[in-house]
């Protein structure tokens, strides 16, 4: 019995311990995020439709690379249907994808002004790496 409880125990420091790095790992992403979404002196690279990707959506695509001295740290790659904008950033550190940010944003146009056009956000996701 008693080891029944032990290992409960355990159990339970061992998952708050790997809560607590997770949280760590987190928010050291979000501090690469915020310093990498501030900079102002990164230069960049566009390319349109099928200067990038053989496979072009119905209304079009992009891809934005924002890099310093040979160093990329974010891309961000947008494909347009009929219906919707989904919108991909990758955020990277030393070469390695650390934050993903994934968004669906179905659009509708006004029948009567057809440069009234409203956005509204249907998905999100965020993915965090550990690298």
């Amino acid at each position: 019995m008693k080891r029944i409880v032990f290992f409960i125990i355990l159990s339970f420091f061992t998952k708050f311990l790997t809560a607590q790095n997770i949280k760590q790992d987190i928010a050291e992403i979000k501090a690469q995020f915020k310093w990498i979404n501030n900079q102002k002196d990164f230069q960049s690279v566009y390319f349109e439709n099928d200067e990038f990707t053989d496979q072009i959506p119905s209304e079009g695509c992009e891809l934005s690379v924002f890099y310093k001295n040979d160093t990329i740290y974010k891309i961000i790659q947008k494909d347009a249907v009929s219906y919707a904008v989904f919108t991909t950033e990758f955020y990277l550190k030393n070469n390695h994808v650390i934050f993903v940010y994934r968004k669906e944003e179905n659009f509708r146009i006004s029948p009567d002004d057809e440069s009234d056009i409203k956005f509204k956000t249907k998905y999100e996701e965020r993915v965090y790496f550990k690298n």
